[in-house]
Protein backbone atom coordinates (compact mmCIF):
# COMPACT_ATOMS: atom_id res chain seq x y z
CA UNK A 1 0.00 0.00 0.00
CA UNK A 2 2.81 2.42 0.90
CA UNK A 3 4.52 1.61 -2.38
CA UNK A 4 1.40 2.55 -4.37
CA UNK A 5 0.88 5.76 -2.42
CA UNK A 6 4.54 6.73 -2.85
CA UNK A 7 4.19 6.23 -6.60
CA UNK A 8 1.12 8.45 -6.54
CA UNK A 9 3.09 11.10 -4.62
CA UNK A 10 5.84 11.20 -7.22
CA UNK A 11 3.22 11.44 -9.95
CA UNK A 12 1.54 14.41 -8.17
CA UNK A 13 4.89 16.15 -7.80
CA UNK A 14 5.49 15.95 -11.53
CA UNK A 15 2.01 17.08 -12.55
CA UNK A 16 1.16 19.65 -9.84
CA UNK A 17 3.16 22.85 -9.68
CA UNK A 18 1.34 23.87 -6.48
CA UNK A 19 3.69 23.01 -3.53
CA UNK A 20 0.79 23.08 -1.02
CA UNK A 21 -0.82 20.10 -2.71
CA UNK A 22 2.48 18.22 -2.80
CA UNK A 23 3.33 18.84 0.87
CA UNK A 24 -0.21 17.89 1.96
CA UNK A 25 0.23 14.57 0.20
CA UNK A 26 3.66 14.16 1.80
CA UNK A 27 2.18 14.75 5.28
CA UNK A 28 -0.52 12.13 4.61
CA UNK A 29 2.15 9.61 3.59
CA UNK A 30 4.07 10.26 6.82
CA UNK A 31 0.98 9.70 8.98
CA UNK A 32 0.00 6.56 7.07
CA UNK A 33 3.51 5.15 7.33
CA UNK A 34 3.61 5.83 11.07
CA UNK A 35 0.29 4.07 11.64
CA UNK A 36 1.31 1.00 9.72
CA UNK A 37 4.73 0.73 11.37
CA UNK A 38 3.27 1.07 14.85
CA UNK A 39 0.98 -1.94 14.40
CA UNK A 40 2.43 -4.76 16.54
CA UNK A 41 3.54 -7.86 14.68
CA UNK A 42 1.83 -11.10 15.59
CA UNK A 43 4.28 -13.10 17.70
CA UNK A 44 5.03 -16.57 16.33
CA UNK A 45 5.01 -19.21 19.05
CA UNK A 46 8.25 -21.15 19.50
CA UNK A 47 6.53 -23.86 21.55
CA UNK A 48 7.06 -27.39 20.23
CA UNK A 49 3.86 -29.37 20.77
CA UNK A 50 4.19 -33.09 21.46
CA UNK A 51 1.42 -35.65 21.76
CA UNK A 52 1.77 -38.28 24.51
CA UNK A 53 -0.65 -41.04 25.45
CA UNK A 54 -0.28 -40.76 29.23
CA UNK A 55 0.58 -38.19 31.86
CA UNK A 56 3.59 -38.95 34.09
CA UNK A 57 2.63 -40.14 37.55
CA UNK A 58 5.39 -37.98 39.05
CA UNK A 59 8.40 -35.88 38.11
CA UNK A 60 9.94 -36.08 41.56
CA UNK A 61 13.34 -37.50 40.48
CA UNK A 62 13.38 -39.94 43.40
CA UNK A 63 9.97 -41.43 42.62
CA UNK A 64 9.58 -41.54 38.85
CA UNK A 65 7.81 -44.71 37.78
CA UNK A 66 7.23 -44.28 34.05
CA UNK A 67 9.16 -43.51 30.89
CA UNK A 68 7.75 -40.03 30.26
CA UNK A 69 8.37 -39.02 33.87
CA UNK A 70 12.01 -40.03 33.54
CA UNK A 71 12.33 -38.23 30.21
CA UNK A 72 10.89 -34.99 31.57
CA UNK A 73 13.18 -35.23 34.59
CA UNK A 74 16.15 -35.55 32.22
CA UNK A 75 15.23 -32.15 30.76
CA UNK A 76 15.30 -30.58 34.25
CA UNK A 77 18.00 -32.44 36.18
CA UNK A 78 21.21 -34.09 35.05
CA UNK A 79 23.09 -37.23 36.15
CA UNK A 80 26.83 -37.68 36.38
CA UNK A 81 26.71 -40.10 33.44
CA UNK A 82 24.28 -41.03 30.68
CA UNK A 83 24.17 -42.90 27.39
CA UNK A 84 24.50 -40.48 24.48
CA UNK A 85 21.51 -40.53 22.14
CA UNK A 86 23.54 -40.23 18.97
CA UNK A 87 26.68 -42.27 19.72
CA UNK A 88 25.03 -44.79 22.07
CA UNK A 89 28.02 -44.75 24.42
CA UNK A 90 28.40 -43.71 28.05
CA UNK A 91 29.36 -40.02 28.39
CA UNK A 92 29.98 -37.55 31.18
CA UNK A 93 27.19 -35.07 31.86
CA UNK A 94 27.75 -33.38 35.23
CA UNK A 95 30.95 -35.41 35.39
CA UNK A 96 33.71 -34.11 33.13
CA UNK A 97 34.11 -37.57 31.64
CA UNK A 98 33.62 -41.23 32.43
CA UNK A 99 35.13 -42.19 35.79
CA UNK A 100 38.47 -43.88 36.32
CA UNK A 101 38.02 -47.35 37.81
CA UNK A 102 40.58 -49.21 39.88
CA UNK A 103 40.77 -51.62 42.81
CA UNK A 104 42.74 -51.79 46.04
CA UNK A 105 43.39 -54.10 48.92
CA UNK A 106 40.28 -52.85 50.71
CA UNK A 107 37.92 -52.21 47.81
CA UNK A 108 37.00 -54.28 44.77
CA UNK A 109 36.05 -51.13 42.88
CA UNK A 110 37.10 -47.51 43.32
CA UNK A 111 35.18 -45.27 40.92
CA UNK A 112 36.77 -41.82 40.65
CA UNK A 113 34.79 -38.83 39.36
CA UNK A 114 35.49 -35.19 38.50
CA UNK A 115 32.59 -32.72 38.61
CA UNK A 116 32.30 -29.99 36.00
CA UNK A 117 33.30 -26.89 37.97
CA UNK A 118 31.10 -24.54 35.93
CA UNK A 119 27.91 -26.57 36.45
CA UNK A 120 25.09 -24.53 37.94
CA UNK A 121 21.48 -25.00 38.95
CA UNK A 122 18.78 -22.85 37.39
CA UNK A 123 18.84 -20.57 40.45
CA UNK A 124 22.48 -19.71 39.70
CA UNK A 125 24.03 -21.76 42.50
CA UNK A 126 26.96 -24.03 41.73
CA UNK A 127 26.43 -27.80 41.61
CA UNK A 128 28.59 -29.06 44.47
CA UNK A 129 29.79 -32.35 45.88
CA UNK A 130 27.29 -31.89 48.72
CA UNK A 131 24.47 -32.04 46.13
CA UNK A 132 25.93 -35.23 44.66
CA UNK A 133 26.30 -36.86 48.06
CA UNK A 134 22.77 -35.91 49.08
CA UNK A 135 21.32 -37.24 45.80
CA UNK A 136 23.17 -40.52 46.28
CA UNK A 137 22.07 -40.87 49.91
CA UNK A 138 18.43 -40.18 49.06
CA UNK A 139 18.54 -42.87 46.37
CA UNK A 140 20.36 -45.43 48.49
CA UNK A 141 18.02 -45.34 51.49
CA UNK A 142 15.21 -47.96 51.33
CA UNK A 143 13.12 -45.78 53.62
CA UNK A 144 13.49 -42.61 51.54
CA UNK A 145 13.44 -44.31 48.15
CA UNK A 146 11.81 -47.75 48.35
CA UNK A 147 11.59 -48.08 44.56
CA UNK A 148 15.24 -47.90 43.51
CA UNK A 149 17.40 -48.26 46.62
CA UNK A 150 18.36 -51.87 45.86
CA UNK A 151 19.78 -50.70 42.54
CA UNK A 152 22.49 -48.77 44.43
CA UNK A 153 23.14 -51.35 47.11
CA UNK A 154 26.64 -52.02 45.75
CA UNK A 155 27.81 -48.56 46.91
CA UNK A 156 29.49 -48.77 50.32
CA UNK A 157 31.22 -45.43 50.80
CA UNK A 158 32.17 -42.09 49.19
CA UNK A 159 35.13 -39.78 49.86
CA UNK A 160 36.37 -36.38 48.64
CA UNK A 161 39.75 -36.38 46.88
CA UNK A 162 40.59 -32.69 46.35
CA UNK A 163 40.40 -29.39 48.22
CA UNK A 164 37.51 -27.91 46.23
CA UNK A 165 35.48 -31.16 46.51
CA UNK A 166 35.16 -31.47 42.73
CA UNK A 167 36.92 -34.86 42.83
CA UNK A 168 35.43 -37.80 44.70
CA UNK A 169 35.54 -41.59 44.80
CA UNK A 170 32.73 -44.10 45.15
CA UNK A 171 33.78 -47.37 46.80
CA UNK A 172 32.30 -50.85 46.43
CA UNK A 173 33.23 -54.24 47.85
CA UNK A 174 31.48 -55.91 44.93
CA UNK A 175 32.93 -56.21 41.42
CA UNK A 176 30.17 -55.62 38.89
CA UNK A 177 30.51 -54.55 35.27
CA UNK A 178 27.45 -52.26 35.43
CA UNK A 179 28.68 -50.41 38.51
CA UNK A 180 30.28 -47.67 36.42
CA UNK A 181 26.92 -46.81 34.87
CA UNK A 182 24.93 -47.28 38.08
CA UNK A 183 27.34 -45.16 40.11
CA UNK A 184 26.43 -42.08 38.09
CA UNK A 185 23.01 -42.53 36.46
CA UNK A 186 20.89 -40.86 39.19
CA UNK A 187 19.74 -37.25 38.92
CA UNK A 188 21.74 -34.70 40.91
CA UNK A 189 19.34 -32.33 42.67
CA UNK A 190 19.79 -29.26 44.83
CA UNK A 191 20.29 -30.30 48.45
CA UNK A 192 18.97 -26.88 49.48
CA UNK A 193 15.65 -27.60 47.77
CA UNK A 194 15.15 -31.25 48.72
CA UNK A 195 16.80 -31.21 52.15
CA UNK A 196 16.94 -27.60 53.42
CA UNK A 197 17.51 -28.77 57.01
CA UNK A 198 20.38 -31.06 55.86
CA UNK A 199 18.77 -34.04 57.56
CA UNK A 200 20.68 -36.69 55.59
CA UNK A 201 24.05 -35.16 56.47
CA UNK A 202 23.69 -36.80 59.87
CA UNK A 203 23.61 -40.28 58.33
CA UNK A 204 26.36 -42.29 56.73
CA UNK A 205 25.70 -44.43 53.67
CA UNK A 206 26.02 -47.55 55.81
CA UNK A 207 23.39 -46.22 58.22
CA UNK A 208 20.98 -45.34 55.41
CA UNK A 209 21.31 -48.82 53.87
CA UNK A 210 20.24 -50.44 57.16
CA UNK A 211 16.51 -50.66 56.51
CA UNK A 212 15.64 -52.60 59.67
CA UNK A 213 17.12 -49.99 62.02
CA UNK A 214 15.68 -47.06 60.08
CA UNK A 215 12.11 -48.31 60.48
CA UNK A 216 12.05 -46.89 64.01
CA UNK A 217 13.98 -43.68 63.23
CA UNK A 218 11.33 -40.96 63.50
CA UNK A 219 13.64 -38.27 62.08
CA UNK A 220 14.28 -40.29 58.94
CA UNK A 221 10.64 -41.37 58.70
CA UNK A 222 9.47 -37.75 58.84
CA UNK A 223 12.04 -36.69 56.27
CA UNK A 224 11.03 -39.53 53.94
CA UNK A 225 7.44 -38.30 54.09
CA UNK A 226 8.56 -34.74 53.32
CA UNK A 227 10.62 -35.64 50.25
CA UNK A 228 7.92 -37.96 48.92
CA UNK A 229 5.42 -35.09 49.16
CA UNK A 230 7.41 -32.91 46.71
CA UNK A 231 5.21 -33.08 43.65
CA UNK A 232 5.79 -30.00 41.42
CA UNK A 233 2.11 -29.92 40.46
CA UNK A 234 1.78 -26.75 42.51
CA UNK A 235 3.97 -23.65 42.29
CA UNK A 236 7.08 -25.43 43.60
CA UNK A 237 9.88 -24.48 41.17
CA UNK A 238 11.99 -27.14 39.49
CA UNK A 239 15.58 -26.21 40.29
CA UNK A 240 17.86 -28.32 38.14
CA UNK A 241 21.08 -28.10 36.14
CA UNK A 242 19.56 -29.24 32.82
CA UNK A 243 18.37 -26.61 30.29
CA UNK A 244 14.65 -26.57 31.15
CA UNK A 245 12.23 -25.87 33.98
CA UNK A 246 8.53 -26.61 34.34
CA UNK A 247 6.55 -23.59 33.23
CA UNK A 248 3.08 -25.03 33.87
CA UNK A 249 1.38 -28.34 34.55
CA UNK A 250 -2.32 -28.68 33.83
CA UNK A 251 -3.32 -32.04 35.29
CA UNK A 252 -4.65 -34.42 32.67
CA UNK A 253 -4.04 -31.94 29.86
CA UNK A 254 -0.48 -30.78 29.31
CA UNK A 255 2.89 -29.91 30.80
CA UNK A 256 5.02 -27.07 29.44
CA UNK A 257 8.77 -26.67 29.92
CA UNK A 258 10.70 -23.49 29.13
CA UNK A 259 14.41 -22.96 28.63
CA UNK A 260 16.39 -21.61 31.56
CA UNK A 261 17.93 -18.16 31.05
CA UNK A 262 21.72 -18.09 30.76
CA UNK A 263 22.01 -21.86 30.99
CA UNK A 264 25.52 -22.86 32.00
CA UNK A 265 25.70 -25.78 29.56
CA UNK A 266 25.79 -23.57 26.45
CA UNK A 267 29.59 -23.61 26.76
CA UNK A 268 29.60 -27.39 26.22
CA UNK A 269 27.30 -27.68 23.20
CA UNK A 270 29.68 -29.97 21.34
CA UNK A 271 30.25 -32.35 24.27
CA UNK A 272 27.31 -34.70 23.69
CA UNK A 273 23.53 -34.85 23.21
CA UNK A 274 22.80 -33.58 26.72
CA UNK A 275 24.27 -30.15 25.97
CA UNK A 276 22.29 -29.47 22.81
CA UNK A 277 19.46 -27.17 23.86
CA UNK A 278 17.86 -25.44 20.88
CA UNK A 279 14.19 -25.60 21.86
CA UNK A 280 12.88 -22.44 23.52
CA UNK A 281 9.91 -24.29 24.99
CA UNK A 282 7.98 -27.50 24.49
CA UNK A 283 4.77 -29.00 25.81
CA UNK A 284 3.53 -32.55 26.23
CA UNK A 285 -0.20 -32.90 25.56
CA UNK A 286 -1.81 -35.97 27.14
CA UNK A 287 -4.27 -37.76 24.83
CA UNK A 288 -4.96 -41.37 25.72
CA UNK A 289 -6.91 -42.36 22.61
CA UNK A 290 -4.57 -42.95 19.64
CA UNK A 291 -7.23 -42.17 17.02
CA UNK A 292 -8.03 -38.81 18.63
CA UNK A 293 -4.33 -37.97 18.85
CA UNK A 294 -3.69 -38.89 15.20
CA UNK A 295 -6.66 -36.78 14.06
CA UNK A 296 -5.22 -33.83 15.98
CA UNK A 297 -1.81 -34.50 14.44
CA UNK A 298 -3.30 -34.49 10.94
CA UNK A 299 -5.04 -31.20 11.75
CA UNK A 300 -1.67 -29.67 12.59
CA UNK A 301 -2.28 -29.39 16.34
CA UNK A 302 1.04 -31.11 17.15
CA UNK A 303 4.57 -31.02 15.82
CA UNK A 304 5.61 -34.44 17.05
CA UNK A 305 4.00 -37.76 17.91
CA UNK A 306 5.51 -41.17 18.63
CA UNK A 307 4.04 -44.66 19.09
CA UNK A 308 1.83 -44.29 16.05
CA UNK A 309 0.03 -47.64 15.54
CA UNK A 310 1.59 -49.55 12.60
CA UNK A 311 -1.60 -49.62 10.52
CA UNK A 312 -2.08 -45.87 10.90
CA UNK A 313 1.61 -45.27 10.19
CA UNK A 314 1.34 -47.11 6.87
CA UNK A 315 -1.81 -45.14 5.99
CA UNK A 316 -0.11 -41.83 6.75
CA UNK A 317 2.85 -42.81 4.56
CA UNK A 318 0.48 -42.88 1.57
CA UNK A 319 -1.26 -39.61 2.47
CA UNK A 320 0.23 -36.92 0.20
CA UNK A 321 -1.21 -34.05 2.23
CA UNK A 322 0.24 -35.45 5.46
CA UNK A 323 3.60 -36.21 3.83
CA UNK A 324 3.85 -32.59 2.70
CA UNK A 325 3.63 -31.47 6.33
CA UNK A 326 5.36 -34.29 8.26
CA UNK A 327 8.32 -36.63 8.04
CA UNK A 328 7.59 -40.18 9.17
CA UNK A 329 10.46 -42.13 10.70
CA UNK A 330 10.80 -45.61 12.18
CA UNK A 331 13.71 -46.92 14.26
CA UNK A 332 14.31 -50.22 16.10
CA UNK A 333 13.41 -50.14 19.78
CA UNK A 334 15.70 -51.34 22.53
CA UNK A 335 13.02 -53.89 23.38
CA UNK A 336 11.72 -57.25 22.24
CA UNK A 337 8.76 -59.59 22.64
CA UNK A 338 9.31 -63.22 23.57
CA UNK A 339 7.38 -66.47 24.02
CA UNK A 340 8.09 -67.92 27.46
CA UNK A 341 8.02 -71.61 28.41
CA UNK A 342 7.40 -72.72 31.99
CA UNK A 343 9.93 -75.52 32.41
CA UNK A 344 8.29 -76.71 35.63
CA UNK A 345 5.29 -77.94 33.62
CA UNK A 346 5.66 -81.65 32.70
CA UNK A 347 5.00 -81.20 28.98
CA UNK A 348 7.28 -78.19 28.60
CA UNK A 349 10.08 -79.72 30.66
CA UNK A 350 10.93 -81.80 27.58
CA UNK A 351 13.06 -79.75 25.19
CA UNK A 352 11.64 -81.62 22.19
CA UNK A 353 8.22 -80.12 22.88
CA UNK A 354 9.74 -76.66 23.27
CA UNK A 355 11.61 -77.01 19.98
CA UNK A 356 8.49 -78.29 18.23
CA UNK A 357 6.65 -75.16 19.38
CA UNK A 358 9.57 -72.90 18.41
CA UNK A 359 9.64 -74.30 14.87
CA UNK A 360 5.88 -73.74 14.63
CA UNK A 361 5.93 -69.99 15.31
CA UNK A 362 5.31 -68.05 12.07
CA UNK A 363 7.36 -64.99 13.00
CA UNK A 364 7.21 -63.49 9.50
CA UNK A 365 3.41 -63.75 9.49
CA UNK A 366 3.26 -61.97 12.86
CA UNK A 367 5.53 -59.17 11.62
CA UNK A 368 3.64 -58.72 8.34
CA UNK A 369 0.06 -59.05 9.60
CA UNK A 370 0.21 -57.53 13.08
CA UNK A 371 3.05 -55.03 12.76
CA UNK A 372 2.64 -54.22 9.04
CA UNK A 373 6.34 -54.85 8.57
CA UNK A 374 7.33 -52.40 11.32
CA UNK A 375 9.26 -54.99 13.33
CA UNK A 376 12.13 -57.40 12.76
CA UNK A 377 12.99 -60.87 14.05
CA UNK A 378 14.80 -60.69 17.39
CA UNK A 379 18.30 -61.98 16.68
CA UNK A 380 19.97 -61.58 20.03
CA UNK A 381 19.79 -60.29 23.60
CA UNK A 382 22.66 -57.98 22.64
CA UNK A 383 21.31 -54.54 21.66
CA UNK A 384 24.08 -54.03 19.09
CA UNK A 385 23.69 -57.44 17.41
CA UNK A 386 22.97 -57.89 13.72
CA UNK A 387 22.59 -60.90 11.44
CA UNK A 388 26.35 -61.35 11.12
CA UNK A 389 27.09 -61.38 14.85
CA UNK A 390 23.98 -62.85 16.48
CA UNK A 391 23.86 -66.45 17.61
CA UNK A 392 20.73 -66.52 15.50
CA UNK A 393 17.38 -67.42 16.85
CA UNK A 394 16.79 -67.76 13.10
CA UNK A 395 17.52 -71.47 13.52
CA UNK A 396 13.96 -71.61 14.92
CA UNK A 397 12.37 -70.06 11.85
CA UNK A 398 9.05 -71.60 10.86
CA UNK A 399 9.72 -75.20 9.78
CA UNK A 400 6.78 -77.55 10.15
CA UNK A 401 8.85 -80.60 9.14
CA UNK A 402 11.27 -80.00 12.02
CA UNK A 403 8.36 -79.27 14.37
CA UNK A 404 6.65 -82.56 13.49
CA UNK A 405 9.92 -84.50 13.82
CA UNK A 406 10.44 -83.24 17.38
CA UNK A 407 6.85 -83.79 18.47
CA UNK A 408 6.81 -87.28 16.95
CA UNK A 409 10.00 -88.16 18.82
CA UNK A 410 8.30 -87.03 22.03
CA UNK A 411 5.17 -89.05 21.23
CA UNK A 412 7.25 -92.18 20.65
CA UNK A 413 8.42 -92.02 24.29
CA UNK A 414 5.05 -90.82 25.67
CA UNK A 415 2.32 -92.37 23.50
CA UNK A 416 -0.48 -91.68 25.99
CA UNK A 417 0.52 -88.11 26.91
CA UNK A 418 -2.14 -85.48 26.22
CA UNK A 419 -0.68 -82.63 24.13
CA UNK A 420 -2.60 -79.73 25.60
CA UNK A 421 -1.22 -76.36 26.75
CA UNK A 422 -2.47 -72.93 27.77
CA UNK A 423 -1.25 -69.62 26.31
CA UNK A 424 -1.72 -66.59 28.59
CA UNK A 425 -1.52 -62.86 27.89
CA UNK A 426 -2.41 -59.69 29.79
CA UNK A 427 -5.89 -58.29 29.22
CA UNK A 428 -6.19 -55.40 26.80
CA UNK A 429 -3.13 -56.31 24.75
CA UNK A 430 -4.67 -57.02 21.36
CA UNK A 431 -1.38 -57.89 19.67
CA UNK A 432 -0.57 -60.58 22.23
CA UNK A 433 -4.07 -61.95 21.82
CA UNK A 434 -3.63 -62.08 18.05
CA UNK A 435 -0.25 -63.81 18.40
CA UNK A 436 -1.94 -66.43 20.56
CA UNK A 437 -4.58 -67.07 17.91
CA UNK A 438 -1.93 -67.42 15.20
CA UNK A 439 0.07 -69.79 17.39
CA UNK A 440 -3.04 -71.85 18.17
CA UNK A 441 -3.65 -72.55 14.48
CA UNK A 442 0.00 -73.33 13.85
CA UNK A 443 0.28 -75.78 16.76
CA UNK A 444 -2.89 -77.54 15.66
CA UNK A 445 -0.97 -78.72 12.59
CA UNK A 446 1.46 -80.69 14.79
CA UNK A 447 -1.19 -82.04 17.14
CA UNK A 448 -0.88 -79.65 20.09
CA UNK A 449 -4.12 -78.21 21.44
CA UNK A 450 -3.71 -74.65 22.69
CA UNK A 451 -6.17 -72.84 24.94
CA UNK A 452 -5.98 -69.06 25.26
CA UNK A 453 -6.65 -67.24 28.51
CA UNK A 454 -6.22 -63.67 29.68
CA UNK A 455 -5.88 -61.92 33.04
CA UNK A 456 -5.83 -58.35 34.25
CA UNK A 457 -2.22 -57.13 34.50
CA UNK A 458 -1.67 -57.51 38.26
CA UNK A 459 -3.15 -61.02 38.24
CA UNK A 460 -1.15 -61.91 35.13
CA UNK A 461 2.07 -60.75 36.81
CA UNK A 462 1.23 -62.60 40.02
CA UNK A 463 0.70 -65.83 38.09
CA UNK A 464 3.93 -65.28 36.15
CA UNK A 465 5.91 -64.91 39.36
CA UNK A 466 4.17 -67.88 40.90
CA UNK A 467 5.10 -70.18 38.01
CA UNK A 468 1.45 -70.97 37.23
CA UNK A 469 1.43 -70.31 33.48
CA UNK A 470 2.35 -72.68 30.63
CA UNK A 471 3.11 -70.49 27.63
CA UNK A 472 3.10 -66.71 27.93
CA UNK A 473 3.90 -63.70 25.78
CA UNK A 474 5.97 -61.06 27.52
CA UNK A 475 8.36 -58.23 26.74
CA UNK A 476 11.82 -57.12 27.81
CA UNK A 477 13.57 -53.76 27.57
CA UNK A 478 17.29 -53.17 27.28
CA UNK A 479 19.61 -50.29 26.44
CA UNK A 480 22.78 -49.60 24.50
CA UNK A 481 24.75 -51.22 27.32
CA UNK A 482 25.10 -55.01 27.31
CA UNK A 483 22.30 -56.25 29.59
CA UNK A 484 22.76 -58.26 32.76
CA UNK A 485 20.54 -61.31 32.22
CA UNK A 486 20.93 -62.65 35.77
CA UNK A 487 17.51 -61.46 36.84
CA UNK A 488 15.90 -63.41 34.00
CA UNK A 489 17.96 -66.59 33.70
CA UNK A 490 19.90 -67.20 36.93
CA UNK A 491 18.42 -69.96 39.06
CA UNK A 492 18.47 -67.62 42.07
CA UNK A 493 15.97 -65.35 40.27
CA UNK A 494 13.16 -67.92 40.11
CA UNK A 495 11.42 -66.59 43.20
CA UNK A 496 13.03 -63.18 43.62
CA UNK A 497 13.48 -61.97 40.02
CA UNK A 498 12.03 -62.33 36.54
CA UNK A 499 13.00 -65.95 35.88
CA UNK A 500 9.40 -66.74 34.98
CA UNK A 501 10.63 -69.76 33.01
CA UNK A 502 11.70 -71.67 36.16
CA UNK A 503 15.00 -72.10 34.30
CA UNK A 504 17.79 -73.83 36.24
CA UNK A 505 21.06 -74.56 34.45
CA UNK A 506 24.45 -74.83 36.14
CA UNK A 507 26.46 -73.68 33.11
CA UNK A 508 24.21 -70.64 32.60
CA UNK A 509 24.61 -69.73 36.28
CA UNK A 510 28.40 -69.96 35.98
CA UNK A 511 28.47 -67.78 32.87
CA UNK A 512 26.15 -65.21 34.44
CA UNK A 513 28.35 -65.02 37.54
CA UNK A 514 31.48 -64.61 35.39
CA UNK A 515 29.87 -61.83 33.35
CA UNK A 516 28.82 -60.05 36.54
CA UNK A 517 32.44 -59.82 37.70
CA UNK A 518 34.09 -59.11 34.33
CA UNK A 519 35.29 -55.53 33.76
CA UNK A 520 37.11 -56.40 30.52
CA UNK A 521 34.64 -55.52 27.74
CA UNK A 522 36.08 -57.87 25.11
CA UNK A 523 36.22 -60.83 27.48
CA UNK A 524 32.71 -60.03 28.69
CA UNK A 525 31.40 -60.05 25.12
CA UNK A 526 32.88 -63.51 24.57
CA UNK A 527 31.26 -64.78 27.77
CA UNK A 528 27.96 -63.21 26.76
CA UNK A 529 28.07 -64.99 23.40
CA UNK A 530 28.59 -68.32 25.16
CA UNK A 531 25.70 -67.57 27.51
CA UNK A 532 23.42 -66.58 24.68
CA UNK A 533 24.25 -69.73 22.74
CA UNK A 534 23.54 -71.85 25.82
CA UNK A 535 20.17 -70.19 26.43
CA UNK A 536 19.11 -70.61 22.81
CA UNK A 537 20.07 -74.29 23.00
CA UNK A 538 18.17 -74.86 26.24
CA UNK A 539 15.24 -72.77 25.00
CA UNK A 540 13.53 -71.55 28.20
CA UNK A 541 12.07 -68.81 26.00
CA UNK A 542 11.95 -67.86 22.34
CA UNK A 543 12.81 -64.25 21.39
CA UNK A 544 10.31 -63.31 18.70
CA UNK A 545 10.35 -59.76 17.43
CA UNK A 546 11.91 -56.35 17.93
CA UNK A 547 9.25 -53.70 17.23
CA UNK A 548 10.01 -50.38 15.55
CA UNK A 549 9.25 -47.04 17.14
CA UNK A 550 7.13 -44.93 14.79
CA UNK A 551 7.41 -41.15 14.91
CA UNK A 552 6.01 -38.18 13.00
CA UNK A 553 8.05 -34.96 12.90
CA UNK A 554 6.57 -31.74 11.55
CA UNK A 555 8.53 -30.27 8.65
CA UNK A 556 8.54 -27.04 10.67
CA UNK A 557 11.02 -28.66 13.04
CA UNK A 558 14.75 -28.35 12.56
CA UNK A 559 17.29 -30.93 13.69
CA UNK A 560 14.58 -33.49 14.48
CA UNK A 561 16.25 -36.90 14.66
CA UNK A 562 15.01 -40.38 15.51
CA UNK A 563 17.20 -42.46 17.84
CA UNK A 564 17.10 -45.99 19.21
CA UNK A 565 17.20 -44.77 22.83
CA UNK A 566 13.75 -44.27 24.29
CA UNK A 567 11.66 -42.25 23.75
CA UNK A 568 13.53 -42.15 20.43
CA UNK A 569 14.02 -38.38 20.11
CA UNK A 570 15.90 -35.71 22.09
CA UNK A 571 13.50 -32.79 22.22
CA UNK A 572 16.07 -30.27 23.50
CA UNK A 573 18.07 -30.36 20.26
CA UNK A 574 15.00 -29.57 18.14
CA UNK A 575 13.96 -26.05 17.18
CA UNK A 576 10.85 -24.65 15.51
CA UNK A 577 11.13 -22.57 12.36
Amino acid sequence: MLYLFNTYLIFMHLLTPNPKVYFSALLLLSVLSSCIQEQPKEKVSSEIKISESAEPSSINPFFIRDELGFYICSQIWQPLLAVDYQKEVLVGVLAEERPQISSSENWSMEIKYKLRKDAKFSNGKQVKYSDVLFSLKANISPLVNPFYSSYYEFIDSVSVDCADSSCFTIYSKDTYYLSEFSSGDYFIVSEDQFDPEHTLRSYSIAQLKNASENKSDTTLINYAEEIQAIDFRDSTPTIGSAPYAVDSWMAGEKMKLTKVLNWWGENHREANSYFKANAESFSFYFIEDATTAINALENGDFHLMRAIPPKQFRRLEKDERFSSQFDLKSVPRFAYQYLGFNLSKPLLSDIRVRKAIAYSVPTSEIIDNLYYGLASPCLSFQPQADESTANATAKYDLNQDSAKAYINAFRADHPNKELKLTYTYNAGNDKRKAIGLILKESLKDIGIELEIETYEWTVYLEKLRGGELDLFLNGAVNSAITPDLSNSFHSSAIQSGRNYFQYQDELSDQLLDSIHDCLDAEKRDRLFSKLEKRIFEQLPMLPLIQPMETIAFSKQLQNANAYRLRPNFWVAEISLE
